[in-house]
Formats: C-alpha cells, sequence, structure tokens
C-alpha cells in the first residue's frame, strides 16, 4: 500500500456520496450486511453467559457483477493474538472491498485502536478508486456499542507515514507506533478499565491531533437504535449530531 492522495480527475467526475448516506445503505438498506454487524456484536456482548474472548471480523467486498447490479460477499477471519492490549489481526483486503467489520471483547479497550486507524489508511489506499467513498471501518464492543469510522481527509496522515513502506510488517508497525504515541499523548493507559463515555473522549482527543487530521482527517460515527451520527467534543462532552 504505497501511501498516496486521491485521484483528482477521478474524484472531479463521481459526486461524493456523503457518510451519513453511505452507513445508511449498507446498514439500514442491507439486511444480511447488517445481521453480519449484528452477529459480531452478539459474539462479545458481556450480558452473554459465554462471550468470545477472541476478535472476530467480515471483510466485505462488492464486485461488479454486470452494467447493472453488483454482488457482495464477506468473508470472516477470527483470530486470538494480543499485542499491547489490543489484538492483532491477518486481513486480506480486496481492492474491491467496501468495507470491514470487527469486534472488540471482554478486556479490549471499546473504542478503535491505532492498529484500526492504520489498517484504514491503507485499505483506503489500496482500494479502487470507485469504492473509496463507501469504504467503512465498522466496530461493535462488548459493551454494546456500534461505531464507524470513515476517513475523510488523507493529508495529515500521509505526512505522518510518508516514508514508510506499508507493504511490510516492519513498516506497518512503525506506523502503528506512531499513532499509538498520539494515544498515549492524549492519555491512553494499558490497564485500566474503559467505559463507553472515556473510550469515546480518549478517540476524539486523538482524532483532534493534527497529525491524524485536527478533527477532519477521520470521522466518528455511533449508532443508537438505529439512528447513525457523528461524534464531536464540545469542551469535555460528547455530543452526537444524528444523519438525517
Amino acid at each position: 500500500a504505497n501511501v498516496k492522495g486521491l485521484d483528482d480527475d477521478f474524484e472531479n467526475e463521481i459526486p461524493k456520496k456523503t457518510p451519513c448516506e453511505v452507513l445508511k445503505e449498507q446498514t439500514k438498506n442491507n439486511p444480511i450486511f447488517n445481521a453480519k454487524l449484528e452477529n459480531l456484536k452478539q459474539l462479545v456482548l458481556a450480558t452473554n453467559a459465554n462471550p468470545d474472548t477472541r476478535e472476530t471480523s467480515v471483510a466485505v467486498k462488492k464486485r461488479p457483477l454486470n452494467a447493472i447490479s453488483d454482488t457482495i460477499t464477506y468473508s470472516n477471519y477470527t483470530n486470538s493474538v494480543a499485542l499491547n492490549g489490543t489484538i492483532t489481526m491477518k486481513v486480506e483486503t480486496s481492492e474491491w472491498d467496501i468495507a470491514f467489520m470487527h469486534n472488540h471483547p471482554i478486556n479490549t479497550v471499546p473504542i478503535f485502536s491505532n492498529v484500526d486507524i492504520v489498517s484504514l489508511f491503507i485499505s483506503y489506499n489500496f482500494i479502487r478508486p470507485e469504492r473509496k467513498d463507501e469504504y467503512t471501518s465498522y466496530l461493535v464492543c462488548f459493551n454494546g456499542a456500534t461505531y464507524a469510522l470513515k476517513l475523510e481527509n488523507l493529508g495529515s496522515m500521509t505526512q505522518l507515514f510518508q516514508g514508510l513502506n506499508l507493504d511490510t510488517d516492519e513498516g506497518r508497525k512503525l506506523a502503528e507506533d506512531k499513532v499509538q504515541k498520539i494515544f498515549k499523548k492524549k492519555g491512553f493507559e494499558k490497564g485500566i478499565t474503559y467505559t463507553q463515555a472515556m473510550a469515546e473522549n480518549l478517540f476524539l482527543d486523538v482524532m483532534s491531533d493534527p497529525k491524524i487530521g485536527g478533527d477532519a482527517g477521520l470521522g466518528l460515527y455511533r449508532r443508537d437504535g438505529t439512528t447513525w451520527g457523528k461524534l464531536k467534543k464540545n469542551g469535555n462532552n460528547v455530543q452526537k449530531e444524528d444523519c438525517n
């Protein structure tokens, strides 16, 4: 995955879908997609008698079938290797991918991690231009929360990872370390139990760092019931601006 920007010519030709439009299309208008996401959540819910302690994920690919329709396929992955308080997973990314779903079980931080941010950046740069608007990273947590993460501006992270070969394990690890330093700067501590409010506050603080994009690089969305909305901080409070 070479660190590069968007194809400006392509962007000028294709109207961009808003993140809210994409979230509605993928989860509300697609029962199979939504069921996959809900099943991932059910696996790790703390209220289960025997919740899964492994991280499970689903890669979603939308391949053109013909001129008027597409076919969506789902690939499942499971891994239980914990590193630095997070769970790392080897997943094959297709150039036709439109989403990546995964869960965070008990004893993990219930929000996107430094590994998740780097994976989103790499995948976004790898997929075809016509899939970039759609591409979304989803997370469901043991506490019942459902999130979506959109890469909304490449600029800052492209600079942050400049010179790294993200096609290699070493380059990816260096990128993850760079983002982990931002987490630590914003107060992340290993070994403590993060509530939903603590995790959201931490992640929004990380997103506000200029190296990540200063609130413009990433968009964090939460679904309550069937309603998605973008999360932002107002002082020390997290506010949700619901999608129409």
